[in-house]
């Protein structure tokens, strides 16, 4: 140890069974120092102190990868984005078939009839003709106010054709795409669910606060076998942990899918724990 060696600091490195252990034998003054990848949490900072953290990680959920259902597939259509589109579309289509209406229905009966209902209607036709560029042609205003009107609604018409155009085309791309349905989006869907993670770390600590069924397994190996047997429906860890995992057994990337966003807010602050030399260094 360099700060050791540079201070004159006689010292015994002695190995510890686990993180928990270690920290255990420094709580009981029976280390001075232990060093390694420890995350700091609020249980561990009531039993010992910590240096300055020196790597941030955050919590990554690993889980089984599903097939998509038909469901899954077509809820982009559902959602609130399209349907609000097509709402204001609808809006947009009603709203011009009656100005339409009445700026041509007293000199133009003949393409808007002056019965409101017949009238609207043939307005709202042409509305959705002029949207759509078909331009059938069998209504049309001829009155100049009705041409400003319908000249205004060709240029909202192609912005609007744009942007549901945009829209349509991404909830296709996502009803179509194939790819693996995310069980745990975000750390309210983990309640109640079967998590896995490495017993004697932060891992059990986090599970338990979003309210999971934990399983304490020995190693990381353990708990991802525990999801691929099915006896857990994901893994909770450090997401550096899981990346340099899967990186070393890239033949599970087809059975796993890896979940770490924003939405997992748990940060974990790797430090040192110390007991009794502060005072010493100091």
């Amino acid at each position: 140890m360099e700060i050791a060696r540079t201070q004159k600091i006689d010292y015994q490195f002695i190995p510890q069974p686990s993180i928990e252990d270690g920290l255990d034998a420094v709580y009981r003054k029976e280390l001075d120092v232990l060093v390694g990848g420890l995350s700091v949490t609020s249980k561990r900072l009531e039993k010992v102190d910590f240096t300055q953290p020196y790597i941030l990680s955050d919590v990554a959920v690993l889980s089984l990868a599903e097939n998509p259902s038909v469901w899954s597939r077509v809820r982009p259509f559902f959602q609130s984005a399209a349907l609000g589109s097509i709402g204001i579309l609808v809006g947009l289509v009603f709203a011009v078939g009656n100005l339409v209406w009445l700026v041509e229905h007293k000199n133009n009966s003949e393409h808007f009839p002056k019965n409101y209902m017949n009238g609207v209607g043939n307005g709202m036709w042409f509305a959705l003709v002029t949207l759509t560029t078909v331009g059938y042609g069998d209504r049309a205003p001829v009155t100049r106010l009705g041409r400003v009107v319908a000249g205004t609604w060709m240029i909202i018409a192609l912005v609007t054709v744009s942007s549901l155009t945009a829209g349509l085309a991404s909830a296709i791309t996502l009803a179509f795409s194939g790819n693996s349905v995310e069980r745990f989006p975000n750390p309210t869907s983990l309640k109640n669910a079967r998590v896995a993670t490495v017993a004697k770390t932060s891992g059990p600590e986090i599970a338990q606060r979003y309210e999971s069924r934990v399983q304490e397994m020995p190693t990381l190996a353990d708990a991802v076998k525990e999801v691929i047997d099915g006896r857990a429906e994901a893994v909770l860890y450090s997401r550096l942990n899981l990346e340099y995992y899967l990186a070393q057994n890239s033949e599970l990337c087809k059975f796993l899918i890896f979940l770490w966003r924003t939405n997992f807010v748990d940060l974990l602050y790797l430090s040192t724990a110390l007991c009794g030399l502060l005072s010493t260094w100091n």
